[in-house]
């Protein structure tokens, strides 16, 4: 079979062959990929995925969700979106940022919380309380949430990063208050990592 890539050159591979088997330039791209399989593995989401819940009970220290977390290639461009459901009441507290071990050349963010009562989610006729939508151009830059009672809150966070070196960025998280009572990030909340060309 004869593969024609954009520039006119062509790559043959036998019909059986796989994607790592095509040529790809990636001059154009920015992408550090070699072969077809591997240009589609850099350009594909993603998903850090919460299957269980994760307690945390007299904490207070922010500390990266073991599950939250995703490398990062230098000099590359990645969108990254988190969506993070959790329990937590009123003297804790919910405290929530995130962190790159690495060196960003630029971050674009933006946050969105909302908060719901428990009761209100038992009775099916949840509403929300509080809510809040933040843009910056900072990544450390830690969002205390306050509950009334015991609460259900739900945060969504969106960043557009352009990475100088490689390294880890990671959803952290504690109580605001260290508090007896546990603070719980629920199972299904997620983070999705796309790398973009630059």
């Amino acid at each position: 079979m004869t593969v024609y890539t954009t520039g006119g050159s062509e790559s043959v591979v036998s019909e059986d062959g796989d994607a790592a088997d095509v040529t790809y330039d990636n001059t154009d791209s920015g992408l550090a990929a070699t072969n077809v399989q591997d240009a589609i593995d850099e350009l594909t989401p993603r998903i850090y995925y919460c299957t269980s819940d994760l307690v945390k009970t007299s904490d207070a220290v922010l500390a990266a969700d073991p599950v939250l977390v995703a490398p990062l290639e230098a000099s590359s461009q990645y969108v990254i979106e988190i969506l993070v459901m959790g329990d937590t009441n009123s003297t804790a507290d919910w405290n929530a940022d995130c962190n790159y071990t690495g060196t960003l050349a630029s971050v674009f963010w933006n946050w969105e919380h909302f908060v719901w009562t428990t009761s209100g989610i038992a009775g099916g006729t949840a509403s929300t309380t509080s809510g809040q939508w933040i843009c910056g151009s900072g990544i450390n830059q830690s969002h205390a949430v306050a509950n009334t009672g015991t609460q259900t809150n739900c945060q969504k966070f969106t960043y557009r990063v352009q990475t100088t070196t490689a390294g880890t960025f990671q959803y952290r998280w504690c109580q605001t208050v260290s508090n007896g009572t546990g603070s719980t990030r629920r199972k299904d909340s997620f983070m999705r990592v796309t790398r973009v060309p630059s």
